[in-house]
C-alpha cells in the first residue's frame, strides 16, 4: 500500500502517526509546499511548489491537510481523502458535528462540559485542536463525540454526523473558496447526507442556516432560539439554563441555548446542563479575559477572524469600549463593521497592520467614525500602549481583529499571547 500525506501541519502529522500504527506496512510519502525538519526516520519527504503538477498516480490513498483543496491535487477525487472522513467512517460512536463562521468552538466546549457532568464518556476533537485521528483507537460505542468542523474540513464529507449544529453564518474565507456559494457548499456537507434517525439544530432566524434546513432532507429539524416549547424545554425553563454560563456576550446565550438542544439529545439532566454551562469559563484567545489594570479591563478575542465575531465582541460590553481591528483581510467587506461601530458608540478603535488602516480606515470614515488611531507597523507592545492611552477608567479594551493574524503573526494564538503578555506588562 502506498499512501501520499498532502500537508504536513497538525492534521497530516496525527494521519502518519495513525497510518503508522494501523498499516505498519504501507510506504508513506509526505508532500509538502514547505520545507520540513522534522521528518520521522524511514518516512520520505518531497517539497513540491504545486500538488497540480505532481504524479500521484502510484499512489492508493491521498490525504489531505484541511488547508489544501482536493481540486488543488492531481488525483482523482476518490483516491482523495482526509483525517475528517477516516474518523467518520470508522467512528463507532455517535458524532455530534458543529460548524458555523463564529462560536464553533465555544458551543463544542459547552456540549463537551454538558455531557461530562451528566456522566457520559465524551470527546472533544476537530478544528478546536484535537486531531480526531489522535482519539479514534480510544473512541467505545457508548461514548459520544463532539466535532469541531469547519469548511476545510467538510469540503468533500461524503458523511454527515448523527447530530448537526448550525451555529451562525456569514460570508468568510474567500482567500480560499471561489464564490461565497462554494464556501456555504461546504458548510452544508454537516447536514446534507442526514437520515431519518439524524436532528440538524440550526439557528433559525439567520437565512443561510435556514438554507441547510433544506439541504437535510430527512433529519428532525430543531431551530434555535426555542419560542415556546421544543424537545422538552420551554422558552422560560430555556433562559434559566442559558443564565448560567460565565463568558459575555449575547451571542454566546445563543451558542449555549444550540449546545442545550444538542445534548439533550443524550441527556436530560437539568443539573447537568447547569453545571455543565458553569464549568466553561472560555477558550484561550476567544473574548477571553486578561486582566484589570487601573480599572481598565482587557479581553483577548484573537479568535476574531470575521466581521460577525468582532462586532459580537464589542456588543458584549457597554461602552467605553477600545476595539483593536486589523490583521489580514480574507478579502472579506467591513462596510457593516464599520457602521456597527459607529451605531454602538465604541470610544476608539486601534487600527494595525497595513489592510487595517487602509481598508477597514475607509470603511469608519464612511460610516462617518473618526476616533481611530493608525499603526501600519507595529507589535502587540505598541498596540496595547495606544489603546490604553485612548482608555479611561471603567473602559474596557478588546483585540477582536475582524482579520486573520497572518500580516504579522504565525497564528492568531501567537497574536493573543502576545498580546496577554503586553497586557501583562502594562503592570
Amino acid at each position: 500500500m502506498k499512501i501520499a500525506i498532502i500537508g504536513y501541519g497538525v492534521e497530516g502529522r496525527s494521519s502518519l502517526n495513525w497510518m503508522q500504527r494501523h498499516h505498519p506496512e504501507a510506504q508513506i510519502v509526505i508532500f509538502d509546499q514547505n520545507t520540513i525538519e522534522d521528518i520521522p526516520d524511514g518516512v520520505e519527504f518531497q517539497h513540491v511548489a504545486d500538488f497540480m503538477t505532481q504524479d500521484f498516480s502510484s499512489y492508493d490513498m491521498l490525504i489531505r491537510s484541511p488547508g489544501i483543496r482536493p481540486d488543488a491535487i492531481n488525483a482523482p477525487p476518490d483516491k482523495i481523502t482526509s483525517i475528517t472522513k477516516i474518523f467518520c467512517d470508522r467512528c463507532p460512536a455517535p458524532i455530534i458535528g458543529v460548524t458555523g463562521t463564529k462560536g464553533k468552538g465555544t458551543t463544542c466546549s459547552f456540549i463537551y462540559e454538558i455531557l461530562i457532568a451528566a456522566g457520559l464518556r465524551a470527546h472533544l476533537v476537530g478544528n478546536i485542536g484535537v486531531p480526531a485521528l489522535d482519539v479514534l483507537d480510544d473512541v467505545q460505542p457508548d461514548d459520544v463525540v463532539v466535532y469541531e468542523m469547519s469548511n476545510f474540513q467538510l469540503f468533500d464529507m461524503h458523511r454527515s454526523p448523527h447530530i448537526a449544529v448550525v451555529i451562525h453564518l456569514e460570508i468568510d474565507h474567500q482567500d480560499f473558496h471561489d464564490t461565497p456559494i462554494e464556501y456555504f457548499d461546504a458548510k452544508k456537507n454537516i447536514a446534507r447526507y442526514q437520515k431519518s434517525e439524524d436532528t440538524l439544530i440550526y439557528d433559525g432566524r439567520n437565512p443561510i442556516d435556514l438554507e441547510f434546513a433544506a439541504v437535510s432532507k430527512a433529519a428532525h429539524k430543531v431551530p434555535y432560539p426555542i419560542t415556546t416549547s421544543t424537545e422538552g424545554f420551554t422558552r422560560e425553563e430555556m433562559d434559566e439554563l442559558v443564565g448560567h454560563i460565565v463568558i459575555p456576550g449575547e451571542h454566546n446565550r445563543w451558542n449555549a441555548e444550540a449546545a442545550v438542544l444538542a445534548a439533550s439529545q443524550y441527556t436530560q439532566d437539568r443539573d447537568a446542563i447547569r453545571k455543565g454551562l458553569a464549568n466553561f469559563t472560555g477558550l484561550p484567545h476567544r473574548l477571553k479575559f486578561v486582566r484589570e489594570i487601573n480599572g481598565i479591563r482587557y479581553y483577548d478575542d484573537s479568535i476574531s477572524t470575521t466581521v460577525g465575531s468582532a462586532i459580537a465582541a464589542m456588543k458584549a460590553f457597554a461602552p467605553p469600549v477600545t476595539l483593536i481591528l486589523g490583521g489580514a483581510s480574507k478579502g472579506v467587506n467591513f462596510d457593516s463593521l464599520a457602521r456597527s461601530v459607529n451605531d454602538h458608540s465604541v470610544h476608539h478603535v486601534v487600527l494595525i497592520g497595513p489592510e487595517g488602516t487602509t481598508r477597514i480606515k475607509a470603511a469608519l470614515i464612511a460610516a462617518g467614525y473618526n476616533r481611530y488611531s493608525e499603526l501600519p507597523t507595529y507589535t502587540m507592545t505598541d498596540v496595547v500602549a495606544e489603546a490604553n492611552k485612548h482608555t479611561t477608567e471603567g473602559g474596557v479594551v478588546v483585540l477582536s481583529p475582524a482579520c486573520s493574524s497572518f500580516d504579522a503573526f504565525a497564528n492568531y494564538s501567537e497574536r493573543g499571547e502576545q498580546f496577554v503578555a503586553a497586557v501583562d506588562a502594562l503592570s
